[in-house]
């Protein structure tokens, strides 16, 4: 059996904190990138945009102007259920069925809101997958494009 010499956990070191600070720097990009397309969005929704940058209370703002804010606690709840059901399961089946229908629920809530973003700035079903699959992208289309926010019905405003 072979061991690393000192030089060898020097340099295994070196790599693993130099993808640790790539990750790093990618994951800021995308949080500037997305904070700086919803700002966009609000501004267009009448939200001031610093509202963007908050984490969490943008998906607030977002659920509340497209959808309503209910259904944002409504998910939060989902996502949170599913996190505690999974951290109690024991090889328990029905822990896991619940745990399994819970994922599936916070999936078609995430997938309602995309919809409802998409309607609410005039777009399409396009759209609405771009913004569950690739939202950073499309929160800046939507926010630097031609794309016009109009109140939905279901926000009571």
């Amino acid at each position: 059996m072979s061991t690393l010499s000192d030089q060898e956990w020097v340099l295994a070191g070196l790599f693993t904190g130099a993808v640790v600070i790539a990750l790093l720097v990618i994951s800021l990009l995308y949080y500037i990138i997305s904070a700086v397309g919803l700002g966009r969005m609000f501004r267009k929704a009448g939200e001031p945009a610093w509202k963007a940058w908050i984490p969490i209370y943008n998906l607030y703002i977002l659920y509340k102007r497209c959808w309503n804010a209910k259904m944002f606690w409504i998910w939060i709840a989902v996502d949170l259920g599913g996190v505690i059901v999974n951290k109690l399961n024991s090889d328990n089946l029905i822990l896991t069925l619940i745990a399994i229908i819970l994922g599936i629920a916070s999936i078609v809530i995430m997938v309602k809101q995309c919809g409802r973003v998409s309607r609410a700035y005039g777009r399409g079903i396009g759209t609405a997958v771009g913004l569950f699959f690739l939202p950073m992208i499309f929160d800046c289309i939507l926010g630097f494009g031609k794309s016009v926010y109009t109140v939905p019905a279901e926000t009571g405003e």
